[in-house]
């Protein structure tokens, strides 16, 4: 019985070492390094901070306000609006001198009038055309008229002022009439008088050299033609010699320059922008 005891706890003591005993490595062969796995806590990605972009008020842009037209007054010239439109139909939509060629719509100035004076005008000659200009550049939508180098390109206006036999020849040549105390010509596109040229003879009186410079410098910014209407007007046919223009010649230039007044406009058109902007 003991000898079953003693048997029984060494082969025990036999197995329990044999759990326990540790391999050695072979000769020649290191031990192989244990894996060491790290697990790393997931880094977490930041989660951008939402960032609003304020939307702009909207901003209410004022709707400018249209200026009104400027009207003009029939009655400071003591005529009705019909008769003013009728007189400017016939002075403004047809020329004295047509050579042959169809004018029945208007005709006027879009840009600055860029004037030369040539041949032998005297002072009181220049003193009468600058007090013109003067005047013409006061009215509301012309361009403008000023002085320009004779030698310049820019030159659009020429006035000539000649003595009889220089001025016969120049006449002839612009109107095909040689017996006149002045002429004008214009050049035009579409209604947009884009040249002109004026003529002065010399060899006049002084009160009848006035008119003529009235009327021809005036003719050219686009009042051509004459009737028998108006006595006192420089666009009188018959003989007179005004040395001013009068009301009613002011009132065509406001009316012929009024920016409701577009270039190539025939007479209906006319007409339907008299009742816009001629009151009585």
């Amino acid at each position: 019985m003991k000898r079953k005891n003693f048997l029984l706890l060494l082969l025990c003591a036999v197995l329990l070492a044999a759990c326990t005993k540790e391999t050695l490595p072979e000769a020649g062969k290191s031990r192989p390094a244990g894996k060491k796995t790290v697990t790393l806590a997931p880094t977490e990605t930041p989660t951008p901070e939402a960032t609003s972009t304020p939307t702009p008020t909207p901003t209410n842009t004022p709707t400018p306000t249209p200026e009104p037209i400027r009207m003009l007054d029939a009655g400071a010239v003591g005529l009705k609006k019909d008769d003013i439109v009728d007189y400017y139909c016939r002075v403004g939509l047809t020329s004295e001198y047509t050579n042959g060629n169809v004018i029945d719509f208007v005709r006027k100035w879009p840009t600055p009038i860029l004037y030369t004076i040539n041949g032998t005008p005297n002072a009181d000659d220049l003193a009468l055309v600058d007090r013109l200009i003067e005047a013409l550049n006061g009215i509301e939508g012309f361009p403008g008229m000023y002085p320009a180098d004779p030698q310049s390109d820019s030159v659009n206006f020429t006035m000539m002022f000649l003595d009889t036999d220089e001025y016969k020849a120049a006449s002839l040549a612009a109107i095909g009439d040689e017996f006149t105390d002045g002429f004008s010509s214009i050049w035009f596109m579409g209604g947009d008088i884009t040249q002109a040229e004026i003529g002065v003879c010399n060899d006049l009186t002084r009160t009848n050299k006035n008119h003529v410079i009235l009327e021809e410098i005036i003719q050219a910014l686009g009042l051509q033609n004459d009737t028998y209407d108006y006595p006192d007007s420089l666009f009188y046919q018959g003989y007179n010699e005004p040395q001013w223009p009068t009301e009613l010649d002011w009132f065509l230039l406001r009316f012929l320059y009024h920016p409701e007044l577009e270039p190539g406009m025939k007479e209906p058109n006319v007409r339907m922008t008299a009742e816009l902007i001629i009151k009585e």
